[in-house]
């Protein structure tokens, strides 16, 4: 089995967990691994979307001392999901 980079299980943590949430909520995923898609998610009401989520594992700074602390969640321009599930994993 290859290794994950450190980045790489943090973002399949946040897949896994807004997976299981989806799920809890009677939506059906799949996991995908296409361009700019993470999950495929099925509604019982039929409607189908696909999903980008995007991970991040604590908030950062401030820096500068005047702001608060902030999620940052990476985003290489690929918009071609649905909808986006942003996950802030020490929040869970």
């Amino acid at each position: 089995m290859r290794r994950q980079r450190p980045s790489q299980s943090i973002a399949r943590a946040g897949e896994y967990l807004a997976a299981a949430l989806l799920e809890e909520r009677n939506i059906r995923t799949v996991f995908v691994d296409l361009d700019g898609v993470d999950l495929w998610a099925h509604s019982p009401d039929g409607e189908f979307k696909t999903v980008q989520v995007k991970t991040a594992s604590y908030p950062h700074g401030p820096e500068d001392g005047g702001r608060a602390p902030r999620y940052y969640f990476h985003n290489r321009g690929v918009q071609s999901a649905d909808l986006f599930a942003l996950v802030a994993l020490d929040l869970r």
